[in-house]
């Protein structure tokens, strides 16, 4: 009967296998009692298949399936549910099956390069506000050990200072910042008062700033920086000359050669303050009275302060001294011996340009230019071609004149053309 049926089936597409050795044996299922599951069983090849064992989607394939390898557990049963939690999981491996995995071989995935703005905006505010409060965290709690060990490292004599290394400069001797740098015994590199020891040195008036480094375990080494001289104020009553400091600073007295002419001490001034490299102020008030580590505070300094301050860099550079017997009555001399009447620090731009203008327009001519008033200048000129070159200081017979002449100037009895005219017949 199975063999007629055979005979009258068509004839399988599927390759013919070789012939095995032993009993050809195929899947069968068979049931467990009481739970409707059913197990694989080997069966005769061409035993007979239940029905109820072929799927409805597989027909009457159900060999084929256990030919391959494949259970007949993956196949649909009408004994079987689903199971939602295994079809999850499925589904899962589906979409991760195409993933690139983290660390992989360059090459063998096509991993996107995901901006980093595209990262942070991911994570969203309230991850990034976590974020933000662990690193704060992790930062208090490191500041607060930091503390804690500085406190502890004072109290204790691990960094007991032992010895002091002193570095002094041109005017500060190494001995001079010993003296003054004085350490508490017992002090360590942690708790040694550097402020008290700062202003100890700033005593004297050459120091501007001290520099304190802790060398541990034991050795803490000063130095300091050397406030620069400025100018040299020659006073008019005692012939007297002071330095003057960066910041207005009164530093010390200078020693001049002994003369009973003022003008021989105001050449000796002038000839030390041009060693020195500095500018003089000359015919300062008896009024005006420094002390050492003083700042200034005389109106006659401050308004030739307002004047340098105002000048440009190159204009500075041609100043050989200053004359301030009052904050009205200042003038100038330039390194050419030209005498420049400013009066009271105002328009000092201006008064700087009128100067500029009439030394360019006479070259090596004029002698004394007023700029009191800077829209109307005056100037006095040589007839002569032939023109020396100044000391650098107001001329000895001519000062009072000059003097006058400049204040007249100023209170506009004479103007600028008369006083030309004057200097020309003077002439």
């Amino acid at each position: 009967m199975r063999q007629g049926a055979q005979a009258g089936r068509p004839a399988s597409t599927r390759p013919a296998r070789a012939a095995a050795t032993g009993p050809a044996k195929t899947a069968t299922r068979r049931f467990r009692s009481g739970t409707g599951a059913a197990t694989v069983a080997p069966t005769p090849t061409g035993a007979h298949v239940p029905s109820f064992l072929k799927g409805t989607k597989h027909g009457s394939d159900a060999g084929a399936h256990a030919k391959s390898g494949r259970g007949e557990s993956e196949q649909e049963s009408p004994f079987r549910k689903p199971n939602p939690i295994l079809a999850r999981i499925g589904s899962l491996r589906e979409a991760d099956a195409g993933t690139p995995k983290p660390g992989s071989i360059p090459g063998k995935y096509d991993v996107p390069d995901t901006p980093a703005h595209e990262r942070a905006s991911a994570m969203g505010p309230g991850r990034w506000m976590r974020v933000v409060a662990r690193i704060a965290g992790v930062l208090a709690i490191l500041a607060v050990l930091a503390g804690v060990g500085l406190i502890v490292a004072s109290q204790t004599s691990v960094f007991t200072i032992e010895s002091v290394e002193t570095v002094g400069s041109e005017h500060v001797s190494d001995d001079s910042v010993s003296r003054l740098a004085v350490v508490e015994d017992g002090a360590t590199l942690m708790n040694v008062d550097t402020d008290a020891l700062t202003a100890n040195l700033k005593r004297n008036p050459w120091v501007k700033d001290v520099v304190v480094q802790r060398q541990f375990p034991h050795t803490l080494r000063v130095s300091v920086v050397e406030r620069e001289a400025v100018a040299m104020v020659l006073i008019s009553s005692d012939s007297v000359a002071w330095l003057l400091g960066e910041g207005g600073v009164w530093i010390e007295p200078v020693k001049l050669e002994e003369s009973d002419k003022k003008a021989a001490s105001d050449e000796l001034a002038l000839a030390k303050a041009q060693e020195l490299g500095i500018l003089l102020v000359s015919s300062v008030p008896a009024t005006v009275s420094p002390e050492a580590g003083a700042t200034v505070t005389d109106d006659e300094i401050l308004a030739v302060g307002t004047y340098l301050e105002g000048f440009s860099d190159d204009f500075n550079d041609q100043l050989a001294s200053f004359s301030a017997p009052s904050v009205e009555g200042i003038f100038c001399v330039l390194d050419s011996g030209v005498e420049v009447s400013l009066g009271s620090p105002s328009d000092v731009s201006a008064k700087e340009a009128a100067v500029k203008q009439i030394l360019e327009k006479y070259p090596g001519k004029v002698t004394y230019i007023n700029v009191r008033v800077p829209t109307k200048p005056a100037y006095r000129m040589l007839d002569s071609d032939e023109v020396e070159g100044g000391t650098g200081m107001q001329f000895t017979s001519e000062a009072s004149g000059t003097a006058e002449e400049s204040s007249a100037t100023a209170s506009g009895t004479e103007s600028s053309a008369a006083e030309s005219s004057s200097a020309a017949s003077s002439g």
